[in-house]
């Protein structure tokens, strides 16, 4: 995949080859989709909740990990999957 679907302002939980990152896409180009507000999300918990909810501090039981980090670029090449959403984005590390 050499262009990301998603447009400027939309928010994706977006899963790479072994990482996951939430973030809002502000600028895409061929090969790569910048973020901003991204967080790393490293454990999902249930990933049917989360992406039902779409809010990391809603779902019970199995939390979500996630770790802010700003600013991020992803080469497209290493998506693998995607989900659009209304995210309610992380903005400090959640343990």
């Amino acid at each position: 995949m050499l262009q990301f679907p998603g447009e400027v302002g939309e928010r994706f939980l977006i899963c790479t080859v072994t990482l996951y990152y939430v973030g809002e896409i502000v600028e895409k180009g061929l090969g790569y989709v910048s973020l901003k507000n991204s967080s790393w999300v490293h454990w999902t918990g249930r990933l049917s909740d989360l992406c039902r909810l779409k809010d990391f501090s809603k779902v019970r039981g199995r939390t979500p990990r996630t770790e802010f980090c700003g600013p991020v670029i992803l080469a497209t090449q290493s998506i693998v999957s995607w989900y659009p959403g209304d995210w309610l984005l992380p903005t400090e590390a959640m343990t």
